[in-house]
């Protein structure tokens, strides 16, 4: 009777260390939001949450920057003042930088709607989409899904593909598309957790990698615009053989080597290579929607 008693004691504690050890691992181990206000921010509602962004306000074709995980629109800085004639849109993509973390998945598809509602606010028709890592995963889904609104992808190593990113612990084993991710994701998605750690970055990062899954390769066959890859042998991130892949997923895409000292951030330092190759494409990608 006594250890019948004691068995739902038992559970009850073993259930909230449990959701103690969650809270410590995602709340000390996990990345942290850290991005402060910047010259020249804006601010826009989309379905509901705030999201910030920049614009150069110049004449010329439009591109839409997306920034890798754990970045946001500052990000861009560099590479924007050296791509020449066009109208460049840098946001922070939901839940990250100051752009609000409404109660949404942080997933690649959910992402791509915010982003093609950023464009419907601002009535952008159709973009040249400049993404790095995660930011071009989403670039290259929104081409894929959202081919009408999308001009060309010019995508700095693209993270999307399964097993493709490295992590350190905890990473390597929470984010992959498995239960053990979607344990943590239900445990940490509560009310409590974002009180105690409201600069946390756990459910972006388990929700964004979750979405690293077979579908997202599956439809990149169906992409028809230009697309320009960019990757240096020194990324420790998203291996330099993983451009590969991608190659044989999009045979019409470009593709350009960048230095090995650039490792998984060459479009931070862009080199005038680089600058030359995105000048010409934006240039091609302005000429193909003439002809549309």
């Amino acid at each position: 009777m006594i250890l019948k008693m004691k068995i739902p004691l038992i559970v009850l504690t073993v259930s909230l260390l449990s959701v103690l050890l969650f809270y410590v691992v995602a709340g000390f181990f996990m990345p942290s939001n850290v991005s402060s206000r910047a010259k020249g921010d804006r601010f826009i509602a989309i379905k509901g949450s705030r999201i910030r962004y920049s614009s150069n306000d110049q004449p010329g074709q439009t591109l839409i920057m997306l920034h890798g995980f754990g970045g946001d629109h500052t990000v861009w800085a560099r590479l924007s003042s050296k791509v020449g004639r066009a109208r460049i849109y840098s946001l922070d993509l939901l839940g990250f930088g100051l752009s609000e973390a409404r109660d949404v998945r942080f997933d690649l598809t959910t992402q791509s709607e915010y982003v093609v509602g950023f464009m419907d606010w601002l009535s952008i028709g159709r973009a040249v989409l400049v993404g790095a890592s995660m930011g071009a995963s989403i670039a290259l889904r929104m081409a894929a899904h959202f081919p009408a609104r999308v001009s060309g992808v010019i995508a700095f190593a693209p993270s999307g593909i399964k097993g493709a990113m490295r992590h350190g612990w905890p990473g390597h084993i929470l984010y992959r598309p498995n239960m053990i991710n979607s344990i943590f994701r239900f445990v940490l998605g509560t009310r409590v957790f974002k009180i105690i750690f409201p600069r946390s970055l756990a459910l972006q990062a388990l929700d964004s990698t979750a979405a690293y899954n077979e579908s997202f390769a599956n439809s990149l066959p169906s992409i028809t615009q230009p697309v320009l890859l960019i990757w240096s042998r020194g990324d420790r991130r998203v291996p330099f053989s993983t451009n590969v892949r991608y190659r044989e997923l999009i045979p019409q895409a470009e593709f350009l080597e960048a230095p090995e000292s650039a490792g998984h951030s060459a479009y931070r330092n862009p080199t005038q290579d680089i600058t030359d190759a995105i000048r010409r494409f934006i240039e091609g990608a302005q000429e193909n929607d003439k002809d549309k």
